[in-house]
């Protein structure tokens, strides 16, 4: 009887199970923390790449929305799925007294976490500038 009672207050290996069931649900979640700063970083770089390019509207004010698109695209060669990216550029009327240009972008990334349904996070941005 004291055999079996010692077997079954025995723990060794307890925590090798543990760390076990545990160990998947953290690599994901680490992944995933991983997968969305990755995604916050090039939703900035698509930030950056409108706010910096539409500085050159001050300059030349008859730029035209592609190639407003090209020169973001210049900027953004490390960042991926820029297929999805959508470049506008309108006249912005709300004031008139003033003519102002506003350039919009919006960026789709796919955030994809093993054993998690993929999903689409869309970064947008918006510049407004003084046309000359």
């Amino acid at each position: 009887m004291s055999a079996e009672r010692n077997r079954l207050a025995d723990d060794r290996g307890a925590s090798a199970v543990e760390f076990a069931l545990l160990a998947p649900m953290l690599l994901i979640f680490l992944f995933g923390i991983f997968q969305l700063g990755l995604a916050l970083h090039y939703g900035a770089n698509v930030r950056w790449a409108l706010e910096n390019n539409a500085r050159t509207l001050l300059l030349t004010p008859d730029t035209t929305q592609t190639q407003l698109k090209t020169a973001m695209l210049a900027n953004l060669s490390d960042v991926p799925n820029t297929g999805s990216l959508a470049v506008t550029l309108t006249t912005d009327n709300t004031d008139p007294s003033a003519k102002m240009l506003k350039a919009t972008s919006a960026y789709t990334y796919p955030l994809s976490i093993p054993m998690l349904p993929s999903v689409d996070l869309t970064f947008n941005a918006n510049v407004t500038v003084p046309a000359p």
